[in-house]
Order: C-alpha cells, then sequence, then structure tokens
C-alpha cells in the first residue's frame, strides 16, 4: 500500500480533529449538564452516541468507553446503544461479551429499514446466520 500523499494525510489529520471535536463537546456537555430533564437526556444521547461511533472508528476505543460511562442507564438500556455497547465490547476484544448483548435481545427501534448495521456487526461475531429478530436487511443474504 503506498504512503498517503499531502492531500490524504491533510484529510486524515482533519478527521481526526474532528473526533476531538466530538470528544469534547461531550466532555463540556456533561460538565454543563444541571439535570436529567428530556433535553438534556436527548442531547447526551446524540451528542454521546456521535462521539461513541467517531471514537471507534478512529480506534480510540478507551475514550470511547469513558463516554459510555457517562451515558446515563436509562440511556445505555435503549436499542441503539446497545448495539452500540456490542460494538464498542467487540473493539475490545471481547466478542464473547459482545455476542451476549445479541443474545439478551435488544430492538433498535430508529434503525432506518434496510440498514445492515446489526448484520454487519453479527458477522464479526458469528459465522451462523443473522438471528431473524434482528434481520431487518432488504436485500437476500448472498
Amino acid at each position: 500500500m503506498p504512503a498517503p500523499d499531502g492531500g490524504e494525510m491533510l484529510r486524515l489529520w482533519e478527521w481526526e480533529r474532528l473526533r476531538d471535536l466530538y470528544a469534547d463537546a461531550f466532555d463540556d456537555l456533561c460538565h454543563e449538564r444541571r439535570d436529567d430533564g428530556e433535553s438534556w437526556t436527548a442531547a447526551t444521547a446524540a451528542l454521546g452516541r456521535e462521539a461513541i461511533e467517531a471514537l471507534l472508528a478512529a480506534g480510540r476505543t478507551a475514550e470511547a468507553r469513558s463516554v459510555w460511562e457517562r451515558l446515563c442507564p436509562v440511556i445505555r438500556a435503549r436499542g441503539r446503544f446497545r448495539l452500540i455497547e456490542a460494538r464498542l465490547l467487540l473493539a475490545e476484544e471481547r466478542p464473547r461479551a459482545a455476542r451476549a448483548v445479541f443474545e439478551e435481545g435488544f430492538e433498535v427501534a430508529d434503525l432506518r429499514e434496510g440498514a445492515e448495521a446489526i448484520s454487519e456487526l453479527w458477522s464479526r461475531l458469528s459465522d451462523e446466520p443473522l438471528p431473524p429478530f434482528h434481520d431487518f436487511r432488504m436485500r437476500p443474504e448472498t
């Protein structure tokens, strides 16, 4: 694989800074949070999700775990966050714990129809077919 050129290096640097901004914004929100009201909970969930996903994409698993631990239990129990938890556990090289999340069951109510995030993660955890309860793919298996 050839070394990245100057433009590619700049894009990589910019993406890394963007990921820092998500983490910094989540830190700031946690410091400013005043209560467990609906607005604060919604903001914490949205920014926490973005921060964790950005940090996992950057391979910054420990920082993603730090964000996860600062989410309140009500948020962590939501289906979307159970899926994120499984991704985080797999990134931490804990595939059994990630699979246990699937076995406990979760429903991602806001998953876009046809999205394959669940099946893609499952395929990294198991050679078995995706359990029907989690299969929302819009195309047949190949």
